[in-house]
């Protein structure tokens, strides 16, 4: 960020900070909040190497905790006033001045140095000395001449400044209104306001943690989208080895034959040569034997051989079921994470599954969205559960929406009345059935919808798959469930 934005924050906000009292000091991540005394308002510090950044709030969303890594900090600082605020002449560097009494009745002086330079963000808590010395007593970042040969930021050693030799200070001034893109050029927003603790706060709670918990998301998914492709690549194989049957019906066939034709075994031979009765035309066969062992157990052993193979083929299948329901599970997570809540993620509610790790919610049967007490609405997170939606919950005068074309939810509207649904539902319902399908990201996607006496599930057919008639389509933008609720909501207030 610019020097100029950081020094007309100062400027700006220097006359609510002074002379407030802080409490205490909490922290969540990179991001830091100073409690002022007997307010709920407290000075935010976002301590990413990215996007460093100060301003007053109120705000509740972020969960700040008192944390070890901060307690040094709200030790010394509570029950101590905000005598000053500055920014650095030289550099992004601001400075709050502090001032508690101890049990001694002695004044302290504490330095809060907020270095606000990209990849070298620190915040430091001083004992004022004298005019021209501070000694830290805490700090964010630890540097050691090991990492930097001009300073060390570690407590008991006097501060000292970074370099400055390489930053130059704009000398333009400010013009209000300020864009949210001349303080931030990357942000395709246009957001503006004449206040820049305003601005500030925008960005860390609009985009910033927006941003961070989206690329959360989609790590998570992309996650399960890697153990769904190795269980169904998996459970390709599987099912090859189980179309494989033959090769153990031979062992059978070579069992059968061999106990027909035991007098012609003699010990120390490895192969016998017999007509093939299984064979229309009575064609001759070698079947290999071992010369190790009596004609009674080679015969033993082929159709041993025969009953494993059929229980391995079992324990395959067995193995296939187990895999489908697996997927089926993480296909379902997948679903869940599509519906995390940007609170669930800032308060850290994490549960950890087998290989993933995702937001804990409370696991149920579909996803429901209740109108009134006259309309429900239903949607299937998985295949299986579309089967028991479709065929087992829902009722016969109930409506059943679905994607044309695209593979997605079943969504079904729950008629408790028996009634008509007008036409708003109609476009609710399939706008949710088109964001449940795989062409969420798309616009203008056809969507099929009928009652759920014209929807009948064919003997055999695979989970999820339905035939349906006297169906209507219509064309709609997908919306997600939050965005539904959201738009309930709005409609029931006016």
């Amino acid at each position: 960020m610019e020097y100029k934005f950081i020094k007309a924050w100062v400027e700006q906000s220097a006359p609510q900070i002074i002379g407030k009292g802080i409490w205490e000091v909490k922290v969540w991540r990179e991001h830091l909040a100073i409690y002022f005394r007997n307010r709920k308002e407290f000075l935010h510090l976002s301590l990413d190497n990215i996007n460093p950044l100060l301003f007053t709030t109120d705000s509740t969303t972020i969960p700040f905790q008192k944390d070890s890594k901060v307690e040094v900090f709200s030790t010394h600082l509570r029950h101590a006033i905000i005598k000053d605020i500055e920014i650095d002449r030289d550099d992004r560097i601001v400075t709050l001045s502090c001032q508690k009494v101890d049990i001694y009745n002695n004044i302290i002086e504490y330095h809060l140095i907020f270095e606000m330079i990209p990849r070298q963000i620190n915040l430091i808590l001083s004992r004022v000395e004298n005019e021209r010395e501070s000694v830290i007593i805490d700090n964010w970042r630890y540097i050691t001449f090991a990492n930097n040969p001009y300073r060390q930021v570690i407590p008991g050693v006097v501060y000292q400044k970074p370099d400055f030799n390489k930053f130059v200070i704009e000398k333009e001034r400010v013009e209000y209104p300020v864009k949210i893109t001349d303080v931030f050029p990357k942000v395709a927003d246009d957001y503006s306001s004449q206040s820049l603790n305003d601005l500030f706060s925008y960005y860390i709670h609009n985009k910033v943690l927006t941003i961070e918990f989206e690329r959360y998301k989609q790590r998570l998914m992309n996650q399960i989208e890697v153990q769904i492709a190795r269980k169904e690549k998996k459970i390709g194989k599987l099912e090859v080895e189980l179309n494989e049957s033959d090769k153990f019906e031979v062992y059978k066939k070579f069992g059968e034959l061999l106990k027909y034709n035991i007098h012609l075994i003699r010990k120390g031979m490895k192969e016998v040569k017999v007509i093939d009765f299984f064979d229309v035309e009575y064609s001759p066969i070698v079947i290999p034997i071992s010369d190790e062992v009596s004609p009674q157990e080679n015969v033993g052993n082929y159709f041993k051989k025969y009953r494993k193979g059929l229980r391995g083929q079992e324990l395959i299948a067995e193995q296939i079921e187990k895999t489908k329901e697996e997927v089926e599970e993480l296909q379902s997570e997948i679903f869940d994470i599509e519906e995390i809540e940007l609170i669930e993620y800032l308060n850290h509610t994490v549960r950890k599954s087998t290989k993933s790790t995702s937001i804990q919610k409370k696991r149920e049967r579909f996803k429901r969205l209740t109108i009134s007490p006259d309309w429900e609405i239903l949607i299937g997170k998985t295949s299986r559960e579309n089967d028991e939606l479709t065929c087992r919950v829902a009722k016969p005068t109930d409506w059943w929406f679905h994607s044309r074309v695209f593979q997605g939810s079943h969504v079904v509207l729950r008629n408790y009345k028996k009634q008509e649904p007008n036409y708003e539902l109609i476009m609710l319902c399939s706008r949710l059935a088109g964001y449940y399908s795989k062409a969420k990201n798309s616009s203008n996607v056809p969507v099929d919808y009928t009652q759920i006496r014209y929807v009948t599930k064919p003997h055999g057919s695979p989970p999820g798959y339905v035939i349906y008639k006297n169906q209507k389509t219509v064309f709609v933008t997908p919306m997600s469930l939050r965005e539904a609720v959201a738009q309930i909501n709005e409609d029931r207030e006016r």
